[in-house]
């Protein structure tokens, strides 16, 4: 969408030189991604320590109790080759 803006032109050719960009619309857009990018950043560092975490969460253990699956005793081949697959299992393609 075209849009007329009035941009100092000092300003906008040393952003074109130092970013090394070939148009002033390339110039003003890198700008303008580099300005959200660097907002985003800033918002995140400012829920630096506003979120409570559990430092002891074993994710791993979290997800075996929601698949169903349990901790086996080390012995790999326990099942019999018709026991049902836990909930959520995948199986793999052949290649």
């Amino acid at each position: 969408m075209p849009t007329n803006l009035n941009i100092d032109d000092k300003l906008l050719n040393k952003a074109k030189r130092l970013g090394k960009h070939k148009t002033k619309r390339e110039a003003v857009t890198v700008a303008l991604q580099e300005y959200i990018r660097r907002f985003t950043i800033d918002e995140l560092f400012k829920l630096a320590g506003k979120i409570d975490y559990f430092e002891d969460y074993d994710y791993k253990e979290a997800r075996r109790r929601r698949n169903g699956a349990h901790r086996h005793s080390g012995v790999v081949g326990n099942l019999p080759k018709t026991a049902a697959r836990p909930v959520g299992s995948r199986t793999r393609k052949a290649a």
